[in-house]
């Protein structure tokens, strides 16, 4: 700094420095010009006092030199991204004394600050209403932007992130310049990649408008399937719908260009989300007091969807291509948790009608089923409504015939193989009729009878014995409650028992809910020795398959390892 003094100091005793000086040679300009930087350069925190000086000497130029002079300068400070900022100072600066910056120099200070990611100062450069650049030089500006968020949108690693106001503006700008300007065929790869950016940190919506105008504006060329399902996804979930059916039939207009296969796969992105959304609108919470339960009031929250809207649903559902697991079973819940159950019914039946179609298609074609079949579809749908007609009520006996009445409908009408599962929710119905025939010798009998079935124990009753050493009644066809001497029939429970507890057993999804519901109904019936017998096995149990995936997890490992190595 004191170097840079000492140059001034001497400059001006030799008068270089002066208004006549500096008017009649333009090398002199050049040396006060790298005066000016080299001055900035070593005070930058006293910017302000650094110009203030300097104006001193430009104030006496006429303004053609002062823009020349200062041009340079500016124009220096944008060539390095750390000094960025300080060229956007410099001009903001320069406005104040009155100074006028060239447009050009302009265009490059706000191309600097895109390229070193001060994308939000570039932006105000290019705002609708700033008048300080042309149209072209902001189309120079928006592609410098629109480069720096496309390298961005490439780069899985990248750190910039597009907040929400940031995406407005620019899409709002984007959609001004475009009206106005043509953009070259070279800058659509970086339009691309930016537009599917912007849609899901902004309006999807306002996106796809661009895109549509880009894409009239280059009959000869057009934005790839990728584009166009990214679009489709940030239009779903931000729930435009409307706009993405519209969009869906802008461009069957390109069939050339998109096949009929990918056009397919977006009508059923757009209907399968429209159903998740449509099952979650007609979904309510209810909070409020229940009427007097043993003596006090309680607060209870439960959800249940409107039934009116659950009833579009099915037209929604069929109206997709080919019918999969998540929306058919997305649509079967929502119908039977707003009680409509009939109507659960039927649509269980037509999907099977459907999947059935779908998978003789797949057999004529020579090709491996894909997962679910139709009879695995029905079996788990009837899971469904079966646990919904199987829920917790004041009359269980009403209850448990109401279970066993829907289960034999269900088998009755054919496709419906029956599973664990559906043993566990009989089971389930029955084990929570507390004030009924079922006292805690009929558990114990029911237990003992899974574990002759198959169910394991897991080391803690020895290998062809029974936890309990009850006879085996529910073999015999009926179970007889100690409690009144009564008999109660359990021929569907028998059966399934003896004739669907083939294949393998989940501990996960069949063994531990079966068990964790047999130790609350022994608790609840006062035998708190058997719950801690059925306990002790669930516990096993547990610690056998928290054994068996840390095994697996390991065995994993070992494998990515080996191909790592390879």
């Amino acid at each position: 700094m004191e170097l840079v003094a000492a140059l001034y100091d001497h400059c001006v005793q030799l008068e270089l420095f002066t208004q006549d000086g500096l008017s009649s040679s333009s090398e002199l300009r050049e040396l006060f010009a790298e005066y000016v930087i080299a001055y900035i350069s070593c005070s930058p925190q006293s910017l302000d006092r650094t110009l203030h000086t300097v104006m001193t000497v430009l104030s006496a130029l006429p303004a053609w030199e002062q823009t020349n002079i200062m041009n340079k300068v500016v124009l220096r400070f944008t060539r390095l991204p750390d000094t960025v900022l300080s060229a956007q100072q410099l001009y903001r600066t320069m406005q104040q004394y009155n100074v006028v910056i060239s447009s050009t120099v302009v265009r490059n200070v706000a191309q600097a600050l895109a390229q070193a990611n001060h994308l939000e100062d570039a932006l105000t450069y290019i705002s609708v209403t700033s008048d300080t650049l042309s149209l072209n030089l902001k189309f120079d500006v928006l592609a410098s932007i629109l480069k720096v968020v496309a390298y961005n949108e490439r780069e899985t690693n990248s750190k910039l992130a597009l907040n929400h106001s940031f995406a407005s503006q620019l899409v709002k700008i984007m959609a001004h310049i475009l009206a106005a300007h043509k953009v070259p065929l070279t800058y659509l790869t970086n339009w691309e990649k930016s537009l599917q950016a912007l849609a899901r940190a902004s309006n999807a919506s306002h996106v796809v408008a661009i895109a549509k105008d880009l894409m009239r504006g280059h009959t000869e060329s057009t934005f790839p399937t990728v584009f166009w399902t990214s679009i489709f996804r940030s239009l779903l979930k931000q729930r435009h719908f409307r706009t993405s059916s519209q969009l869906l039939s802008h461009l069957q207009l390109y069939e050339h260009f998109y096949s009929k296969e990918t056009q397919l796969k977006w009508k059923d992105m757009l209907h399968r989300h429209f159903l998740r959304k449509t099952a979650a609108d007609s979904t309510k919470v209810f909070k409020g007091l229940v009427a007097r339960d043993g003596g006090r009031m309680h607060k209870q929250s439960r959800m249940r969807p409107q039934a009116v809207l659950t009833l579009r649903l099915p037209k929604l559902l069929f109206m997709m291509e080919r019918l999969e697991a998540e929306p058919c079973i997305t649509t079967c819940k929502a119908l039977v948790r707003a009680g409509r159950i009939e109507a659960a019914k039927r649509l269980r039946l037509e999907i099977f009608v459907r999947m059935q179609e779908q998978d003789a298609v797949q057999v004529a074609a020579n090709q491996k089923l894909k997962w679910p079949s139709a009879a695995q579809m029905h079996t788990i749908l009837g899971n469904l409504i079966l646990g919904a007609v199987s829920l917790p009520s004041r009359r269980g006996k009403r209850r448990v015939q109401k279970t066993h009445s829907t289960f034999e409908e269900l088998v009755r009408e054919g496709g419906f193989v029956p599973d664990r599962v559906s043993v566990n929710i009989l089971l389930k119905s029955l084990l929570q009729w507390k004030k009924g025939e079922v006292d805690w010798l009929v558990v114990r009998r029911l237990m003992d009878g899974l574990v002759r079935s198959g169910y394991p124990v897991y080391g803690v009753v020895q290998e062809g014995e029974s936890p309990f050493g009850t006879t085996p009644a529910v073999d015999a066809g009926a179970l007889v409650s100690t409690k009144t001497g009564t008999t109660i029939e359990t021929s569907e429970l028998d059966m399934l028992i003896s004739a669907h507890y083939g294949g393998p057993i989940s501990w996960r999804r069949h063994v531990r809910p079966l068990y964790k519901m047999i130790i609350k109904a022994l608790y609840v019936r006062g035998d708190t020795e058997g719950a801690k017998k059925v306990l002790a096995i669930l516990k096993a149990g547990n610690a056998k398959y928290n054994e068996n995936m840390v095994a697996k997890g390991r065995a994993m490992v070992e494998k990515r390892r080996a191909q790592g190595a390879a």
